[in-house]
């Protein structure tokens, strides 16, 4: 169980550092409303 939970966790902090890199590129052609999203989820 416990291998189990950290390969989630290591495969949801992958997905984090995806996305966060595709905003920092993407950020500034994105419209406001998907940087906003981005940003909630990051906090959430």
């Amino acid at each position: 169980n416990r291998g189990l939970m950290t390969e989630n966790r290591r495969q949801n902090n992958l997905k984090q550092n995806t996305n966060e890199q595709r905003t920092k590129y993407k950020g500034e052609q994105l419209p406001s409303v998907t940087r906003h999203r981005g940003i909630i989820n990051k906090t959430g």
